[in-house]
């Protein structure tokens, strides 16, 4: 009798625990396990000076908006904001009204915030984009290229080509120098007779061969020339010996090398007989631009400082301009009564 009552009460338990769910078996979850899911990453901020900043929490969570606002002191103005994690990805963000935000990675920041004294930021300079296909930024002449397209002073042979290793012609230098002395080449539907006639007015060129490739030596000479047009001291003290230079063109290439135009290892490599591509054209014109703009503007007088001599001089000048002018007036009147 005993024996079924146990058995009895032994199978009552085994179906109470059946009805349980199996969620009630599982073990607990470990405080590790909860701190990984919550993706909860530090968030610093690098010393700064001249300024104040604030981050609207010190700890994110993956993907929360987290601000940080940057207020620089009197005289002083914010130069740049990033926000970086520890793989040193950088953070997008976005401001508006000085009030910074970015979305919080899977990893701890560092916000950096640099002010800088008020007109002492460097002024951000666009970016030329530059039509031409076959002009990379990488390419030795892609400066002087936008130089001389920005300018006007070269276009490329279509829409989409400058075609820099293309020779240069004659004609086309003839007409860039024209360009950069400021004749109109595009009033007539010939855009090479103006800058043709001007050249060969000034002395540029004889007018002989002007569709032929222009050799460099032949480009150089231009280059020469236009400058003794401006009135430039083209005066070469000593010629500059160079391979294969033709004896009517040593003493413009010397000239060119000893302005920096072209170095005098560089023209001991080329074959200055050889035909000039359109790149280096590019290149030796953005040159010569930028040294005429830098001898068109004067040079700033220096102010002396007044000094007390300086003064004391200025005061003895006043007081004799002051006498001399009351002996005049001393005579005309004694002068007048003898009459």
């Amino acid at each position: 009798m005993k024996m079924k009552t146990v058995i009895s009460v032994l199978l009552s338990l085994l179906l109470a625990f059946s009805l349980l769910p199996v969620s009630a078996f599982a073990a607990p979850a470990s405080a590790g396990t909860q701190d990984a899911l919550m993706l909860i990453f530090g968030i610093e901020v690098a010393p700064y000076e001249n300024g104040t900043v604030e981050i609207s929490s010190e700890r994110g969570s993956t993907g929360s908006d987290i601000t940080v606002t940057a207020t620089a002191d009197e005289g002083y103005v914010i130069e740049s904001v990033s926000v970086a994690g520890e793989s040193g990805a950088e953070c997008e963000l976005t401001e508006n009204e000085g009030v910074y935000s970015f979305k919080m990675p899977s990893e701890a920041v560092v916000v950096t915030v640099v002010f800088a004294a008020a007109g002492e930021t460097e002024p951000e300079v666009p970016v030329l984009e530059l039509p031409f296909k076959d002009v990379a930024v990488t390419d030795q002449y892609y400066d002087e290229i936008c130089y001389v397209y920005e300018a006007q002073l070269m276009n490329g042979i279509n829409g989409t080509l400058f075609a820099p290793n293309n020779y240069m012609t004659r004609t086309m230098a003839a007409t860039v120098l024209a360009r950069i002395d400021g004749v109109d080449t595009a009033a007539s539907e010939d855009w090479t007779a103006a800058g043709l006639e001007w050249a060969i007015a000034n002395g540029i060129t004889d007018g002989s061969g002007m569709e032929d490739p222009i050799t460099r030596e032949q480009l150089l000479v231009m280059l020469y020339r236009y400058a003794a047009l401006k009135g430039i001291d083209v005066t070469v003290d000593t010629v500059i010996p160079v391979p294969g230079v033709s004896d009517w063109a040593a003493e413009a290439v010397s000239w060119v090398i000893a302005n920096g135009y072209i170095s005098a290892e560089a023209a001991e490599l080329i074959d200055v007989s050889a035909p000039a591509t359109r790149g280096e054209a590019a290149m030796l014109f953005a040159r010569l631009g930028a040294m005429l703009e830098a001898i068109a503007v004067p040079p700033v007088e220096e102010i002396p400082e007044e000094t007390e001599e300086t003064e004391a001089a200025e005061e003895t000048e006043v007081v004799e301009e002051t006498e001399a002018a009351e002996e005049t007036t001393e005579a005309v009147e004694t002068s007048a009564d003898a009459e």
